[in-house]
C-alpha cells in the first residue's frame, strides 16, 4: 500500500514537470529566447568621460567660443570691468589714503569709501535684479548707458577732487575743489562707481544667459578671465601710473566697452522681432491654406 502511494506521488510530481526541450522558465523552446536575455539585444552603455576628458572638452569649446564675434565685442566690456573693479577695490582707497590735504580723516574716508562702495553695489544690484523682468524686456542697453553715465561722471569728480600723484605717494598736490567739499564728492564718488559696477555686472549677466542660454559656462569662463586678467594688469600698472592717466585709460576703455555691448544688444533685438515676424508669416499663410 505504502509502494503503490509513492508510485502515484513519483508520477504526479513528473506530469508537472516541463519537457525536457522546453525553458523551465518560459515553457518555450531553449532555443527561442526573449530579446530581453540576449545580449545582443541589451541597449548600448552610455559613453563615460573621465574628469581629464571633461576637462579637455570643456577647454576646447571655451577657446573656440572666444572666436565668436559677440564674444569679441563684449570683450572690451569684460575688460573694463576688471580695469575698474582693480580701480576702485585699492587704487581709489590709495588716492585717498594718500591726499594730505584730508589731513586725518584721510584714513577714516578710506573706510568710509569702502562701505559706500559696497552700498553702490547692493543697490544697484537690488534693483535691477528685483527689476529684472522689466530690463530684458525694455532692453539692456538702458541699464548700460546708466552705468556708463555713473562711472564718467565718477571719474570727472574724481580728477577735480584728488591730486594726480596721489597713487604713488602721500603728497599736498594741487586740486580743483575744496577741501570741505572734496570729503563729500569722494564718498558720492565711490558710491556711484559701486552703483555703475552693478549696472555693467548684472547687464553682462543677463546678456550671457540670453546668447548661450543652454551652454552657458564657456561665455563665462571667458568673461572671468578677461576680468580678471585685466584686474592684475591694472594693479600692475597702477604703482607708476598717475591718477590722471589712469582715468584716461578707464573712461577710453569704458567708452568702448559700453558701445561694443550696444552693437550685441541692438543685434539681439533684432533677431528677435525678425523670428517673431517669421513665425507672424508662417501663421497667416497656415490660415490661409486651411482656410
Amino acid at each position: 500500500m505504502f509502494r503503490k502511494s509513492l508510485t502515484n506521488i513519483l508520477m504526479a510530481y513528473r506530469a508537472d514537470l516541463p519537457p525536457h526541450n522546453e525553458n523551465p522558465v518560459t515553457g518555450s523552446d531553449p532555443d527561442i529566447s526573449t530579446s530581453s536575455s540576449t545580449p545582443e539585444h541589451q541597449p548600448a552603455p552610455l559613453p563615460t568621460f573621465t574628469s581629464d576628458q571633461s576637462a579637455s572638452v570643456a577647454v576646447r569649446k571655451t577657446i573656440s567660443l572666444a572666436q565668436d564675434p559677440d564674444i569679441l565685442l563684449l570683450s572690451f566690456l569684460f575688460v573694463y570691468t576688471g580695469f575698474e573693479l582693480s580701480f576702485q577695490s585699492g587704487i581709489y582707497s590709495t588716492c585717498i589714503g594718500n591726499t594730505k590735504a584730508f589731513g586725518e580723516e584721510a584714513k577714516r574716508l578710506v573706510g568710509l569709501c569702502g562701505i559706500m562702495v559696497g552700498a553702490g553695489e547692493v543697490a544697484g544690484g537690488a534693483l535691477f535684479g528685483l527689476l529684472g523682468t522689466q530690463t530684458t524686456r525694455h532692453g539692456r542697453d538702458p541699464v548700460v548707458l546708466l552705468g556708463f553715465l555713473a562711472h564718467t561722471l565718477a571719474f570727472y569728480l574724481i580728477f577735480l577732487s584728488l591730486p594726480s600723484d596721489s597713487p604713488l605717494r602721500p603728497t599736498n598736490g594741487d586740486t580743483y575743489i575744496d577741501h570741505d567739499a572734496g570729503v563729500v564728492i569722494v564718498m558720492l564718488c565711490a558710491f556711484m562707481l559701486g552703483f555703475g559696477d552693478a549696472c555693467f555686472s548684472t547687464q553682462i549677466y543677463s546678456i550671457i544667459g540670453a546668447l548661450w542660454p543652454h551652454d552657458s559656462s564657456p561665455p563665462f569662463s571667458i568673461f572671468k578671465f578677461m576680468q580678471s586678467s585685466a584686474a592684475a594688469i591694472s594693479f600692475f600698472c597702477s604703482v607708476s601710473a598717475t591718477l590722471r592717466a589712469q582715468l584716461i585709460v578707464l573712461q577710453v576703455i569704458c567708452v568702448l566697452g559700453t558701445c561694443t555691448f550696444f552693437l550685441v544688444e541692438w543685434n539681439i533685438a533684432r533677431n528677435r522681432v525678425e523670428e517673431e515676424n517669421r513665425l507672424l508669416i508662417s501663421s497667416e499663410e497656415d490660415q490661409e491654406n486651411y482656410g
